[in-house]
């Protein structure tokens, strides 16, 4: 259930979403926590950005070093040809940070405007005092309440297994087959991805709350080379429900048309959290094909583009049929409907 969305400035808001027993659901973070840092890029070097301005940053203050500093750090870019692509922070000094463009062709520029702001992760949101209510702690490691899995971004492939298993133990987030002493409440949550929550017996209510993201956002979309198909795990990162046709999915290239109602280029996969069940299959699987949006097992004239598929906090993954020659990405651009 979406919640309220205010705007005072900065637009924010809160979701709560319903999570059956013996279930599965896709929980995405449909909003981003507050922003620690804005401004211009003077220069880009390489992996540097330097700022337009001198903030005197603490030296590698937006990476994370426990015990005094927990939390992960990404630059987001505001305009420019980068604008709504975001990228980990790896070092910074006192004017300059340094991120993993993660294999790109750096597209930012002086001028371009930007934004530091810590990630989700698994202890912010699913903190400890949300025991017994977004989520049921375990008993022990063989005996688990709510299980978290997180998508393998960078495999190759479809129908892809977690990165990892995840489950509340003793204060803490741990991790399947690591040792239950070491805390994994640091682990990143992506803000254009999705997660699995598994409840194994109890239902639970996920409550998200956060700013609203404005402006572009994007997410990156991977293509194999050859025939091979690639899955990607992706959400849409807004607190209200968004049509086919709104989000821009088609009309930003990142998803392409179909040539045939029987053979399909890129598909999209939507799964209900209303349903109940564990590696459910999707509830509707939809492509694109003479110039609407269609639906697999329904009539090839019916036009879905109206329908709002896009459920605020939760995910959907996206099919990439194999590019023919050498793999690629593509950028799934999309303007927030919510501005200040």
């Amino acid at each position: 259930m979406a919640g309220t969305v205010t705007s005072t400035g900065t637009p924010v808001g809160f979701v709560n979403l319903p999570t059956l027993a013996s279930s599965d659901a896709l929980i995405s973070p449909c909003f981003t926590r507050p922003s620690a840092y804005s401004g211009s890029v003077g220069s880009v070097s390489g992996a540097v950005i330097t700022a337009a301005a001198n903030p005197a940053w603490a030296v590698n203050a937006w990476v994370r070093s426990l015990p005094g500093q927990p939390e992960s750090y990404y630059v987001q870019f505001k305009s420019g040809s980068a604008n709504g692509r975001f990228y980990t922070v790896v070092s910074n000094t006192a004017q300059t940070v340094t991120v993993d463009w993660n294999g790109e062709t750096p597209a930012a520029a002086a001028n371009d405007k930007f934004v530091i702001i810590p990630y989700w992760t698994l202890g912010t949101l699913y903190p400890a005092t949300e025991a017994g209510t977004g989520f049921t702690a375990s008993s022990s490691e063989s005996n688990r309440g709510t299980e978290i899995l997180l998508p393998r971004p960078a495999a190759t492939g479809i129908n892809l297994a977690a990165n990892g298993t995840y489950y509340f133990l003793s204060g803490a987030w741990r991790k399947s087959g690591e040792s239950v002493s070491t805390s994994y409440d640091g682990t990143v949550v992506p803000p254009d991805s999705y997660l699995i929550q598994r409840n194994k017996t109890s239902a639970t209510t996920v409550s998200i709350y956060g700013r609203v993201p404005t402006g572009i956002v994007s997410a990156v979309l991977s293509a194999q080379g050859g025939t091979v198909r690639q899955d990607n795990a992706v959400a849409l990162a807004f607190p209200v429900p968004v049509t086919l046709n709104g989000s821009n999915l088609q009309g930003s290239g990142a998803f392409r048309a179909s040539t045939s109602p029987l053979l399909h280029t890129d598909e999209l996969y939507v799964f209900d959290n209303t349903a109940t069940g564990v590696k459910k299959a999707a509830s509707a699987i939809y492509y694109y094909y003479n110039s609407a949006w269609r639906k697999v097992g329904a009539p090839v004239t019916s036009d879905f583009g109206a329908t709002a598929v896009f459920v605020p906090g939760t995910g959907v993954m996206v099919r990439k049929s194999g590019t023919g020659s050498t793999a690629a990405t593509a950028y799934w651009t999309y303007t927030s409907p919510i501005n200040p």
